[in-house]
């Protein structure tokens, strides 16, 4: 359970900092 909360939390910040790369360039998804 806490590993599949790590994955999850990891995948969320690659995800957010992804997003905001994107709407430099006006595209977020």
């Amino acid at each position: 359970m806490a590993v599949c909360a790590l994955a999850l939390g990891l995948f969320g910040v690659l995800f957010v900092a992804a997003a905001v790369q994107r709407m430099g360039d006006g595209w977020i998804f």
